[in-house]
C-alpha cells in the first residue's frame, strides 16, 4: 500500500516536471511581435522625415526586419490617390499604425481614421484652420502627430524679408488654394502684411502650369509688379521643379526669394525659415513607440518642432543687399 503510494506520488511529479519543462521551452521559442508600421508620403521633398523617423525608432529600440516592417507607400501628389493608399496600408497591408506626412497626407489620415479606432500620426500637419486634432494638448480622436507651425512661420518669413530688404513694398505670393496649409498661413501672413505696409500680390492656383504661367505673362513687362518673392507652404512651392522655374525669373529680375525649405537656399533663395525635416521625423518616432506600447493616440499631445533660418550670402552679395549683423548673429547657418 505504501509502496503504491509512493508510486503515484513519484509519478505525479515527473508528470509536473515534463508539463513544467515543456511550457518553460515553449516560453523560450515565442516569436517576439513584429510591429507593421505604414509609411505615406507623395512630396518627395519631404521625404528626409521618413529617414528621420525610422532612425530615431532605431533608436528606441526597433530594428527594421527583426521587430518592425516598413510598408511605404510614395503616391501621386493628390487627395485620391494618397487617400488610396492610406486605405491599402489600412484594410489590405493590416498595418498597427501609420504615419504620414506632410500636409495632404495629415488630411488624408485624418478622413481615414476619424470615428474608428485606428491609430495614425502625421507629420507636418498643420493644426490651425482645420480639423485635424481638437487641440495640441488633447488631441483626441485617433491621430497625434508633429505641428506644422504655419501661421506664426509665414508671419516671420516676410518680417525677415523687409528686414533684409526694407525697400520690398510688393511680394509675389501664388499657392494651390485646395491646399489645406492655406487658409490660417494666408490669414496670418495678410495681418502682418497689413502691419509692415506690404502688398501681396495673391495667385492663386490648382496646377503647376498656372504657377509658371503668371510668371511668364509678368516676364517681358517693364514692370512685373513686385519687389520679390515669397514662398508658400504647398507642394507646388515645395516642389524642386517649381523652384527651378521661379528662382530663374527671380535671378533673370534680380529680385530676392524667401524660401521654406532649406534646399532652397541653397540653389538661389536669399534666405530660407523652415523646420529641421530631419527633426521632424524624429519627433514623431516617440509618438508612435507609445501607441505601440498601447497608449490611445488622442491622448498623447501634439509636438512642434523649432524653426530653422539660413541665410544666402553669396545670393545677398549679388543683389546688392546687405544682411543685418541682428540676422546673421542668430542664423542656424549661413551659406558663404
Amino acid at each position: 500500500m505504501l509502496g503504491n503510494i509512493r508510486f503515484h506520488r513519484g509519478w505525479n511529479i515527473l508528470i509536473a516536471v515534463i508539463v513544467t519543462s515543456l511550457f518553460l521551452s515553449g516560453c523560450g521559442t515565442q516569436t517576439p511581435k513584429v510591429y507593421r508600421v505604414g509609411i505615406v508620403n507623395a512630396n518627395t521633398s519631404f521625404a528626409v522625415i521618413g529617414e528621420g523617423f525610422k532612425a530615431e525608432m532605431t533608436k528606441l529600440g526597433y530594428t527594421e526586419n527583426e521587430n518592425i516592417v516598413y510598408i511605404v507607400e510614395n503616391p501621386a501628389q493628390n487627395p485620391d490617390a494618397i487617400q488610396s493608399s492610406v486605405k491599402k496600408l489600412i484594410e489590405d497591408d493590416k498595418v498597427d499604425v501609420i504615419f504620414g506626412f506632410p500636409a495632404l497626407e495629415a488630411k488624408a489620415l485624418y478622413a481615414a481614421t476619424a470615428g474608428t479606432n485606428f491609430p495614425a500620426v502625421f507629420g507636418y500637419g498643420q493644426t490651425e484652420g482645420g480639423n485635424l486634432v481638437k487641440s495640441v494638448r488633447e488631441p483626441g480622436g485617433s491621430l497625434t502627430g508633429v505641428r506644422y507651425p504655419g501661421p506664426e512661420m509665414m508671419s516671420r518669413r516676410l518680417e525677415m524679408l523687409t528686414e533684409m530688404v526694407p525697400t520690398v513694398k510688393r511680394v509675389w505670393i501664388s499657392y494651390d488654394e485646395n491646399n489645406p496649409n492655406m487658409p490660417a498661413s494666408l490669414e496670418a501672413l495678410r495681418s502682418t502684411a497689413s502691419s509692415l505696409d506690404v502688398t501681396l500680390v495673391e495667385v492663386p492656383i490648382t496646377t503647376i502650369e498656372e504657377f509658371g504661367a503668371d510668371l511668364e505673362a509678368r516676364a517681358d513687362l517693364d514692370d512685373i509688379g513686385f519687389d520679390a518673392i515669397l514662398s508658400m507652404p504647398d507642394q507646388f512651392n515645395t516642389s524642386a521643379d517649381v523652384f527651378a522655374m521661379l528662382n530663374e525669373f527671380a535671378t533673370e529680375h534680380k529680385i530676392p526669394v524667401a524660401g521654406g525649405v532649406e534646399f532652397q537656399a541653397k540653389q538661389g533663395a536669399l534666405f530660407v525659415n523652415t523646420t529641421d525635416l530631419t527633426n521632424v521625423g524624429s519627433l514623431a518616432a516617440p509618438l508612435v513607440d507609445k501607441i505601440l506600447k498601447g497608449a490611445a493616440p488622442g491622448t498623447i499631445p501634439v509636438v512642434t518642432p523649432e524653426q530653422r533660418v539660413v541665410i544666402n550670402a553669396q545670393v545677398a552679395e549679388k543683389l546688392g543687399i546687405t544682411i543685418p549683423e541682428g540676422l546673421l548673429k542668430m542664423a542656424d547657418e549661413v551659406i558663404k
